[in-house]
């Protein structure tokens, strides 16, 4: 086990090295290798990931260790785990959580802890391989895979995947079912589907459902209007639904009136600084190519999202956690910030500003994983 850890590290340090150089160069790849090389290099970080060894502090990852064992040790049968929310494993805040819960007692029928980090790793960036590379072939923009997938480490970083579990999965599913509707021409009714059941498994990105909607309408001022009016409405409306006390939806909003009263920004203000470049890049970009041409459904969506998560600056946990989903969607947001700035100039903004982002990332949190123990 340890040597496939050992040539997992290497194979993400050393891939990397060949993305990014291809892209300083100017280096034209097959597409076809890539797709194997990405998948590679998603279980190289599934192996990494679900090598480490939690330490009890900090980490929600060993508190998902403990809560596995400690469904192990109950044997609740599938119906009570899920539906007796009077069960301590069950119940709780966990009670309107069905894919929180259906996900980790599937995770608890194997003996494994780790298998929980590696197929959650396999999952989110997997979904993300799959989003870029089927878009920036499509738009014969393949060298972009190098800035895409720093942009997608910048704003949801690889260690919160890692420890959190939730809210990296809960993004994937909600940017799938996205990028399938929008682009793939699927289903609403499924769209939804996925979406509700994202929400179950975290609750941050109930977000997500109303900036769907609006984006399947044209963005003009009176769209504007009305996300600025619920914005407003948000802290009361949140405040009823919680004392309504309807399982799920009730800890929804327990969850933003606990983010919004956090100290904001409490762990570093290198991600709020990365955050608000982006978040107003990704406003600027969007509303001139939503001006231009308003079909894209996509691109009105990434727009009115930019600007809800734009409007909780200032709460910590209300930007980092909804920046996942634009993660998810980097190959999409990194083609088009190219695209608009594409004076040589322009271009070279871009990319430093999208190396200082990942570099943020990697001083914040590249020391934990220096310090951990391993298998």
């Amino acid at each position: 086990m340890k040597v496939v850890f050992v040539v997992s590290i290497l194979y993400i340090f050393l891939y990397a090295m060949y993305l990014n150089l291809s892209f300083a160069f100017g280096k034209i790849r097959d597409p076809r290798r890539d797709n194997m090389y990405l998948c590679i290099l998603v279980v190289a970080m599934a192996v990494f990931g679900s090598s480490i060894n939690p330490p009890s502090h900090g980490w929600d990852l060993y508190r998902h260790y403990q809560y596995l064992e400690a469904l192990r040790t109950a044997n609740y049968s599938f119906t009570d785990y899920m539906f007796n929310f009077d069960n301590i494993l069950g119940g709780g805040t966990r009670s309107g959580l069905y894919g929180f819960k259906l996900y980790f007692f599937l995770m608890s029928r194997f003996k494994s802890n780790r298998l929980l980090p590696f197929v959650t790793l396999l999952i989110v960036y997997g979904i993300w391989c799959y989003i870029t590379q089927d878009w920036l072939q499509k738009k014969n923009r393949t060298e972009l895979l190098a800035p895409s997938f720093l942009f997608c480490l910048a704003t949801m970083p690889y260690v919160y995947v890692n420890t959190g579990i939730r809210n990296g999965l809960a993004a994937s599913i909600v940017a799938l079912a996205l990028y399938r509707e929008f682009e793939k021409n699927g289903s609403p009714i499924v769209t939804a589907m996925l979406l509700v059941f994202s929400c179950t498994i975290h609750n941050a990105v109930i977000i997500v459902i109303p900036c769907w909607i609006l984006a399947h309408f044209t963005v003009k001022m009176r769209t504007i209007f009305i996300l600025a009016i619920g914005l407003a409405l948000l802290e009361p409306v949140a405040q009823l639904i919680y004392a309504q006390s309807i399982p799920g939806i009730s800890q929804a909003a327990n969850l933003y009136l606990r983010y919004i009263k956090s100290d904001a920004y409490f762990f570093s203000y290198g991600y709020l600084i990365v955050d608000i470049i982006f978040i107003l890049l990704i406003i600027y970009a969007f509303y001139q190519l939503n001006k231009k041409d308003n079909s894209k459904s996509l691109y009105r969506f990434i727009l009115i999202y930019a600007l809800v998560v734009m409007a909780q600056i200032g709460h910590y946990d209300l930007v980092l956690r909804p920046m996942y989903v634009l993660a998810m969607l980097s190959g999409i947001i990194v083609n088009n910030l190219y695209s608009y700035f594409r004076s040589y100039l322009g271009k070279n903004v871009i990319s430093v500003a999208i190396f200082c982002a990942w570099l943020t990332a990697v001083v914040i949190h590249g020391s934990a994983y220096l310090l951990m123990s391993y298998l």
